[in-house]
């Protein structure tokens, strides 16, 4: 859906896309086919159905600083978009990957299994904080 379209239509049917867009995401991460994508350059296999990293100037600039053996802390790692394009771009690299949420931290499992890179890429499934506890997501 373009900018244009969801600045002119009301909240109840974004949020009904919204919905519908994710349900879909889903049923493509337990059925679907995945989509290869170019993360700074090189190519990546993911189940989502957009590559909401394309274009993203920080992770452009993250891939042109890293030098081989690098370690990246990819604190809210979502799906990994930003973690595999790391690994798939700078040589040698690992990635600490955070990411609270259990079912995305599944989809990120899955994007990096997907790709061979579960020797590089670290999951961890906690949230990263300045005080100990618990939250509710």
């Amino acid at each position: 859906m373009t900018k244009y379209l969801q600045a002119n239509l009301p909240t109840p049917i974004l949020r009904l896309e919204r919905d519908i867009y994710y349900s879909v995401v889903d049923l493509n991460y337990r059925y679907g086919i995945p989509m290869t994508y170019s993360l700074g350059g090189s190519p990546a296999q993911m189940f989502e159905l957009i590559n909401i990293a394309k274009g993203d100037d920080m992770v452009e600039a993250l891939i042109k600083s890293g030098t081989e053996g690098d370690v990246l802390l990819d604190v809210g790692a979502s799906v990994g978009f930003t973690a595999l394009a790391f690994a798939v771009n700078v040589s040698e690299s690992s990635v600490d990957a955070i990411e609270p949420h259990p079912e995305v931290c599944e989809y990120l499992d899955r994007n990096v299994e997907l790709n061979s890179l579960d020797h590089r890429i670290n999951i961890n499934n906690v949230a990263a904080s300045d005080e100990d506890g618990t939250a509710t997501l």
